[in-house]
């Protein structure tokens, strides 16, 4: 969630998208994720499913109004 706000809040302040794609994400390349692929993204869509905090589709990720609440809160324990 951390680079996920980072690249929400640089996108806002250059006028970009806020819609991301998810391969792009320099943590999911990191090798504490040396399992495959399907299970990375199996466990993104039950994170989005279980928190709301996120929402996935055709392989991009963005916040829900819910996340960016949650990161206006000063909260970090995205768990």
């Amino acid at each position: 969630m951390e680079e996920l706000l980072k690249k929400y809040d640089k996108a806002c302040r250059n006028g970009g998208s806020t819609v991301f794609k998810i391969r792009d994400f320099e943590s999911i390349r990191l090798p504490i994720f040396n399992m495959d692929e399907p299970f990375i993204f199996e466990t993104l869509m039950e994170y989005e499913r279980s928190r709301g905090f996120i929402r996935i589709h055709d392989g991009f990720v963005a916040l829900t109004s819910k996340g960016l609440s949650q990161a206006k809160e000063g909260r970090t324990d995205w768990d």
